[in-house]
């Protein structure tokens, strides 16, 4: 894998912050993806490659989520990023969001943690 090389994978999940997760079995490696949200099929540009860590530019989403069930309300989404998940439902957004959590939290916390969930 080099910088500049153009791939097309699947995001598997989103973690903090808008990081889109796409792992490419050709490679062998997961490969961060800025703004995009799970289950969206992706062309992307490796723009970092480093310390074995790579991160890729979203070029074009290729297929929709099936979490994209609602229209954008806003006039210039996706462009800017601030609203990436206003095409999801609220009820998606929370799951993701509390995934988000969990995650940051299993890493950071040493031992055993009470999770009592996302509260609206």
């Amino acid at each position: 894998m080099k910088k500049g090389q153009i791939f097309e994978g699947t995001i598997e999940r989103v973690d903090f912050p808008n990081k889109g997760i796409v792992f490419l079995p050709e490679e062998d490696r997961y490969v961060t993806v800025k703004n995009g949200m799970p289950g969206q099929r992706v062309r992307f540009l490796i723009n970092k490659f480093k310390r074995g860590n790579a991160e890729g530019r979203l070029l074009e989403v290729l297929e929709q989520s099936p979490l994209e069930t609602r229209e954008p309300v806003c006039s210039i989404f996706p462009a800017c990023g601030g609203c990436m998940y206003q095409t999801m439902p609220y009820d998606a957004q929370m799951r993701m969001k509390e995934g988000q959590i969990r995650r940051l939290m299993d890493e950071a916390v040493q031992g055993s943690y009470v999770f009592e969930g996302v509260k609206a």
